[in-house]
């Protein structure tokens, strides 16, 4: 059903218009599919040449996926998007440090995988703050378990 209307509202004349417009939080409907891990409209949506753009907060479609969990469309993104990997928000979080802070390990693995940079936060906060504080352990383990640990623990610990 929500794939029929979204291909329908596409098709009409003020289509390509529609894709792009944002709503009064500056989200588009990428942000809202990527957000709510709606994979088939965000995959109709960026074959169609919807824009890539920041909500108010500048989270890009990257963020709200990393955030929430959404393993497939944090996949997608990248494969289509990888510059969004260490895009900063308001706050100076990547995906990275939202999908730690929020305890989606697989995403965090996803990330660090991509080659996520090791960014330190507005607050001065790195991803793995928030997953020693909040008690994510997955997250910590999938860490723990990454090619990348050695360098991790080097930047956490030094």
């Amino acid at each position: 059903g929500r794939i029929n209307t979204c291909r329908l509202l596409l098709s009409c004349p003020n289509g390509s218009i529609m894709k792009n417009e944002a709503d009064g939080a500056g989200m588009t409907a990428l942000h809202l599919a990527a957000q709510n891990g709606h994979l088939k409209i965000l995959t109709i949506l960026i074959q169609r040449g919807a824009l890539i753009v920041r909500d108010n907060k500048d989270n890009t479609p990257l963020h709200r996926a990393a955030e929430n969990g959404h393993t497939a469309c944090v996949h997608l993104l990248l494969a289509m998007h990888g510059v969004l990997l260490d895009c900063l928000n308001l706050d100076g979080n990547t995906a990275l440090h939202l999908s730690a802070s929020n305890g989606h390990a697989a995403v965090v693995r996803m990330l660090l995988t991509a080659g996520a940079g090791l960014i330190y936060n507005a607050s001065g906060r790195g991803f793995f703050d928030d997953v020693i504080s909040k008690g994510h352990l997955s997250v910590a383990e999938a860490v723990v378990n990454h090619e990348r640990y050695p360098l991790l623990i080097s930047l956490v610990f030094c």
